[in-house]
């Protein structure tokens, strides 16, 4: 039976791309899940899996290789020809990730199509390395195409959506009550988490020079 290749790259991707691959099962549909290591995604890949959030076999088939170009290049390469060496041996019907490069260039080499899923075009290596090659790009109604178009991406092939992906892996999500009573957090209030932007990734380094668009300036900005 095919199978639809699906690539974790971050620990946004676990929820995400975990709560597609049970969606899927559910469906009667076997996947492939490759897992790139990085910061605490694997870890909470586990945890997902303890908490019988999500059931499923995964591979790590790599690392991230840091915020230099050298360590980004060497990992690249090095996790493509681990995906490219198992992906050859498998009837995969297509492929899908969040710009992942690895995922893009295997895929196309071995005639699978590949989704991507963004809504991050600001960054631009990821997506000059993965737009040319897929063959559908899976984007917010709310994000302007012209930005995707100057990073490659083909305007015939950008299929929007009226929401946000985070809506996909949030909606059922339900916090431990033991975590929101650790924290101090009020289970009777709203809860806003803000997701820290990560330095190593190329598209987000820009934002660490405006304060404006760092984590305090967003928390300051919802406090008044």
């Amino acid at each position: 039976m095919s199978k639809v290749w699906i690539d974790i790259m971050s620990s946004k991707q676990v929820w995400f791309h975990g709560t597609l691959v049970e969606y899927l099962k559910k469906k009667g549909i076997e996947t492939w899940v490759t897992v790139r290591k990085y910061q605490e995604n694997t870890e909470l890949l586990e945890r997902c899996m303890d908490k019988g959030i999500f059931d499923f076999e995964y591979e790590v088939t790599g690392v991230h290789g840091g915020a230099s170009p050298e360590g980004k290049f060497e990992s690249f390469m090095t996790r493509c020809q681990n995906n490219f060496e198992k992906a050859k041996e498998m009837d995969i019907a297509c492929a899908f990730s969040l710009s992942s490069p690895e995922c893009a260039r295997v895929a196309y080499r071995l005639g699978i199509p590949h989704i991507c899923n963004s809504d991050s075009p600001f960054s631009q290596a990821a997506s000059l390395l993965t737009f040319p090659l897929s063959d559908r790009i899976i984007t917010s109604s709310l994000s302007d195409v012209w930005d995707f178009m100057k990073v490659g991406a083909d305007p015939n092939k950008i299929v929007t959506f009226a929401g946000i992906d985070e809506i996909a892996w949030t909606k059922d999500y339900k916090p431990d009550p033991a975590v929101l009573d650790e924290i101090g957090l009020d289970k009777e209030k709203p809860i806003v988490i803000v997701r820290a932007l990560s330095p190593h990734f190329a598209g987000n380094q820009p934002y660490f020079k405006d304060s404006e668009t760092g984590v305090e300036g967003i928390i300051n900005k919802l406090l008044t």
